[in-house]
């Protein structure tokens, strides 16, 4: 029997980072092996800037693309080493087992020198003419390309551009209809000097690899400098340009959880073996040996897998039909199956690592977050066949990225912070129903909040999707943050964390989110609604640098008791109608009163957001206007001078009357006289004391009542 206190120490596929990589063409690639093994060092010296910078250092970069790591599938007839694709992913399965972020940018910046084998010549002799050229490609959105004389205008914004801030050149997909699924998906690749990169790659799991946003807005790019998406047309002969471009693009960044569960489990192995002179190295422990030993061989049977699929789709490429098809399904197969046992692999280590208190695995827990990002990416990548619609929608789908790659937060590591989806609006509106009866029942005013469909947040969402936020924990939303901006004012429309959840410092990393959106969007004022009894978040908003300024009451009555005292004069009414001189009046009074414009919210509820608008009228001077909804609520509503407030709202009462319903409803600012002595002379009662708070004073509130506390 072989002596178990060797078993991890001697064993060469878990001692060498890299030298458990795929088999197949020995001789291929080997100088780009050697290049990875020599780069270590350097790598290791940086790799604290990696999560500092969340970028790779430009020396790290620089060291890479000199090495020509970044143009694997560049054409031999274009001075590239055009690997095949088994040297090429134990390249990039070697560099992912020194680094996850190194590895990533590897396979994607190498992946994407295949263009070479698409473009004209001279155009891809011209990009390379430059040793440390890199095309950043991402395919998580699609732009607007208008086509015209020698090439097309393209616009747009793309996510997860990795190694955007070493690009020289971006590939974007665009349509020339981006939102009709039918029109055909282009790749168009502009210059590093017509792209703006947006810095927000903030996450923990491949934090090196920068994959920042990036935008370009009405720019040309040459009719030579784009190719259709699907159906290219190889301009070399090499079988690696005929296969199915899709299949490939995935096969590029299969080596990358490889890679890193195979450096994750030599870190293991050096752990395990224990300081000098220690009485009980953890290799002498038989659970320790299996659980290396299962993990090699998982590994092992992975890359078995992609090996033989890989071969198959080689070969199935030149003879086409059903053989083809099968063998594109076994390759997405295999990527998905070595993408899901990388992370269980290192999912098993670490669990084997907290049963047993080592000390010091910090390069183990970083392979876990990274193989859970590359496992996520892989998924991405293996659906870029399909078309991807426009605006959020693509958005949405891409952001599920994210909730593999923990934001850098001091949240619990299972809890992330991550941009809403649509489909997160319905879960969202019911925790922010549950979290507001629980405060308001806590304080004794009863439950006072009823779902309702998400439609202003659906429209925030589609406006400016950077507003809305979650906290996600296994799937289950724990926390929501809204807000919307309009010209100088950015409001906080809500923010909730469900009550068995609160303590976790939860709302005080959904308000960093939102509190970003106000500096990018450079809004300088900042406002929202509170209750007044809520100490504890008012105590989180002053942080925040938002004061108290004045109390907003909640007041209500029952239809009879409002008609048995309404009376006295009352304005004429004209309905609102969407159109721009109506649009234009509006949003010149919300100017004058609040000090921004709000046409975008006018838009909405004039479009049937849900209530119905009323142009407020004394013979032929305009007053003012006031939406009354279904339900009988009132609001907003504003006039043009303090004195015309009682009886725009009497007439506003009537509104709410005549609609049926059977209580009457309005917000009330505590510094609007007028209002508040109409009301209660109505009869009407406060129901609910709020508070505005904002980080300056705005405003005429003796001109307007908001609607509620989200849309102000």
């Amino acid at each position: 029997m072989r002596d178990s206190s060797h078993a991890v120490e001697t064993d060469e596929l878990t001692s060498r980072p890299g030298s458990n990589v795929m088999a197949g063409a020995p001789d291929r690639g080997r100088r780009e092996l050697e290049a990875v093994q020599a780069l270590a060092p350097l790598i290791a010296a940086h790799r604290k800037a990696f999560d500092r910078e969340r970028r790779l250092p430009d020396a790290v970069f620089a060291a890479l693309a000199d090495a020509g790591l970044f143009r694997l599938w560049l054409p031999q007839a274009l001075g590239g080493p055009e690997l095949c694709p088994f040297a090429f992913a134990r390249v990039v399965e070697a560099a992912s087992a020194v680094d996850g972020s190194v590895g990533w940018l590897v396979g994607n910046g190498a992946g994407m020198s295949r263009i070479g084998g698409y473009l004209d010549q001279s155009v891809v002799r011209e990009w390379y003419a430059d040793p440390r050229a890199f095309v950043a490609s991402a395919t998580g959105a699609v732009g607007t390309a208008t086509a015209v004389a020698g090439g097309y205008r393209l616009s747009g914004r793309w996510p997860f551009g990795s190694g955007a801030h070493h690009a020289t050149r971006f590939m974007a997909l665009a349509s020339v209809k981006p939102d009709d699924p039918a029109s055909p998906l282009l790749c168009c690749y502009p210059g590093r000097e017509d792209v703006t990169i947006l810095d927000n790659w903030h996450v923990s799991g491949l934090r090196g690899t920068g994959s920042c946003d990036f935008e370009v807005r009405d720019i040309f790019v040459l009719a030579a400098h784009v190719h259709p998406f699907l159906g290219l047309q190889p301009t070399q002969p090499g079988l690696l340009y005929r296969m199915p471009p899709s299949s490939v693009f995935a096969w590029s960044i299969c080596g990358v959880p490889l890679g890193i569960a195979s450096g994750a489990i030599t870190s293991f192995a050096e752990l395990a073996k224990g300081r000098a002179g220690s009485r009980a190295a953890l290799r002498e422990r038989e659970i320790v040996q299996a659980t290396v030993g299962r993990t090699r061989a998982m590994l092992r049977a992975a890359r078995t897998f992609l090996i033989d699929a890989m071969t198959e789709l080689m070969a199935a490429t030149s003879i086409g039909g059903q053989r083809l098809v099968q063998a594109r399904a076994d390759i997405r197969l295999a990527n998905a199956h070595a993408a899901e046992t990388a992370t269980s692999v290192t999912d098993a280590g670490c669990q084997r690592r907290r049963r047993r208190h080592l000390r010091d695995l910090r390069p183990r827990a970083r392979g876990q977050r990274c193989t859970r990002s590359g496992e996520a990416y892989r998924d991405e990548s293996e659906q870029l066949h399909h078309r991807r619609p426009a605006g959020a929608r693509a958005r949405s789908r891409h952001r599920e990225v994210l909730k593999m790659s923990r934001p850098a937060t001091e949240l619990p590591m299972s809890v992330i912070c991550r941009p809403a989806r649509p489909a997160d609006l319905e879960f969202a509106d019911a925790l922010v129903v549950a979290s507001i009866n629980d405060l308001t029942e806590r304080h004794g005013f009863g439950p006072m909040a009823a779902s309702s469909p998400p439609k202003f947040q659906l429209f925030s969402m589609k406006d400016d999707p950077d507003g809305l936020w979650v906290a996600e924990e296994n799937g289950r939303i724990l926390g929501f943050a809204w807000s919307w901006v309009c010209g100088d004012m950015w409001f906080l429309a809500q923010l909730f964390v469900s009550p068995d959840q609160q303590g976790r410092n939860i709302g005080n990393e959904l308000i960093k989110r939102t509190i970003a959106h106000a500096e990018k969007s450079g809004a300088s004022n900042r406002v929202l609604i509170t209750f007044s009894f809520n100490t504890v978040s008012q105590g989180l908003y002053i942080r925040h640098g938002l004061l108290p300024r004045f109390p907003i009451y909640s007041v209500g009555a029952s239809r009879e008791q409002l008609l048995a005292h309404l009376h006295g004069p009352r304005y004429a009414i004209a309905p609102l109608a969407l159109e721009a001189a109506t649009l234009r009046r509006l949003a010149q009074a919300d100017e004058r009163i609040l000090g921004v414009s709000r046409e975008k919210h006018h838009r909405y509820l004039i479009s049937g957001g849900a209530a119905t608008g009323f142009s407020l009228h004394d013979g032929n001077d305009w007053i003012g206007y006031a939406y009354v909804d279904a339900g009988g609520h009132i609001g907003p509503l504003a006039v043009t001078e303090p004195h015309t407030m009682a009886p725009a709202l009497r007439t506003a009462l009537y509104l709410a009357a005549e609609s049926g319903a059977s209580r009457i409803s309005a917000f009330l600012p505590g510094t609007g006289k007028a209002a508040l002595d109409t009301a209660m002379t109505l009869g009407m009662r406060i129901k609910c004391p709020m508070l505005l708070m904002s980080s300056r004073e705005f405003g005429d509130w003796a001109q307007y009542l908001p609607r509620n506390p989200g849309f102000m």
